[in-house]
């Protein structure tokens, strides 16, 4: 999947809310409440917080990530393949991927996979290629659900992490931590993390993230 419907998507929700450039630009439409920092930038460029808040938002229009409506099939059960921001943390997003199952790299790409303990199929259960193209994969349609339910959770955490540590707390194997170096966002040590999900409660990027557009 190229980059193409996701461009013309953002393209035509901007024109729709006759927001300027910079809506797509610096990242304005990720969010369906804007964050401290953002309500920061967006007064720092002069834009008006009530053109970006979420009773602008057209009906039907959601985030910054999107899946294709429906499944295909493959081996040895069905797949349903989306597309990230190109411009989210990968390093981090690779990093919270742990939240649903061990992270390797898929040999001759960029691209690393996921399968979560106990997985079956063939096929891992989530790949994700640095071109921000993502399959996931499920013996059913109710296991590619919960799969990508947890991936949603995954991808908003990396998106509207805003290092209040709730999720630090929750985790019995001391694996999360806020990364006060770089980013002051929440990562994961891979050596450390059981992938229990425990971490996956509620968490302020849940509010702040929009959910998925599907097309």
């Amino acid at each position: 999947m190229d980059q193409e419907p996701w461009s013309r998507i953002l393209e035509e929700e901007r024109k729709m809310r006759d927001l300027p450039e910079e809506w797509i630009e610096k990242g304005f439409h990720r969010f369906k409440k804007l964050p401290p920092h953002m309500v920061r930038l967006a007064g720092e460029m002069g834009m008006e917080r009530e053109l970006l808040d979420t009773g602008r938002i057209s009906k039907g229009r959601k985030g910054s990530f999107m899946f294709v409506d429906g499944y295909g099939s493959c081996a040895d059960g069905l797949s349903q393949e989306g597309v990230l921001n190109p411009g989210m943390e990968r390093k981090r997003f690779i990093s919270l991927l742990n939240i649903i199952g061990p992270v390797t790299n898929i040999e001759g790409t960029e691209g690393v996979e996921v399968r979560p303990e106990g997985w079956s199929m063939k096929r891992a259960a989530v790949e994700s290629y640095s071109d921000g193209t993502i399959v996931i994969r499920g013996s059913s349609e109710d296991e590619i659900k919960n799969v990508r339910r947890k991936l949603e959770s995954v991808i908003k955490r990396t998106e509207g992490c805003i290092g209040c540590g709730i999720c630090v707390g929750r985790c019995s194997s001391d694996a999360l931590h806020i990364d006060e170096d770089e980013s002051g966002k929440v990562m994961i040590s891979e050596e450390k993390c059981i992938h229990c999900g425990m971490c996956l409660g509620p968490c302020p990027a849940e509010s702040f993230v929009r959910d998925p557009y599907t097309v």
